[in-house]
């Protein structure tokens, strides 16, 4: 498998959510992390990726996989797909922070992408622009999350750690996206 030869992501056809989904994990102590893949054939690539940083790997017949840190992945999938009330346990599985875990909740599984919408059209002060979820699906976010508020703290420290991580990576192939959106100067 090919790797970006600088942040070490799978030079995949890869979803450019999923590619900020690895970002985020390989620039924080971020969990667990769950996407969906393009391609079925990209799951044994990701799957030694993850066994290479001695994470454990699961993919559900729909094409959702979860690489997690210290948790069977299996069990997200199993969590995420159950019945009941499982946002708030699976966001902070997934490590985001309590008070935006809190807020999805508090909306529910079927909001989720109504909140994301939502948030994207926040006016973000600076510095909290960085936790804009704007750009999330066109892989111009440096978080995976949908912030509970446009000041987040706890979202603004998980965006700064990424935002340092990238620019001490000038010259990997996932950059581009979060300059073209005004995200890295």
């Amino acid at each position: 498998m090919n790797y970006c030869c600088t942040c070490a992501l799978p030079m995949l056809n890869l979803r450019p959510s999923t590619v900020i989904d690895f970002l985020v994990w390989c620039a924080t102590d971020k969990p667990a992390l769950r996407s969906r893949l393009l391609n079925y054939p990209d799951a044994v690539p990701v799957r030694e990726w993850a066994r290479l940083r001695g994470a454990s790997f699961a993919l559900d017949d729909a094409g959702f996989f979860c690489i997690a840190r210290h948790a069977p992945a299996e069990a997200l999938l199993k969590l995420d797909r159950g019945a009941g009330r499982h946002e708030y346990q699976f966001g902070i599985m997934l490590g985001y922070p309590p008070c935006c875990a809190s807020a999805i909740a508090d909306a529910g599984e079927r909001e989720i992408d109504h909140r994301s919408f939502l948030a994207s059209h926040w006016y973000f002060e600076p510095p909290y622009h960085l936790i804009s979820p704007a750009g999330y699906l066109n892989g111009a976010a440096l978080i995976s999350h949908v912030p509970c508020s446009p000041s987040c703290a706890a979202s603004l420290r998980i965006a700064e750690t990424v935002r340092d991580y990238v620019i001490a990576r000038p010259r990997c192939n996932h950059v581009e996206p979060l300059r073209r959106q005004g995200i890295l100067a």
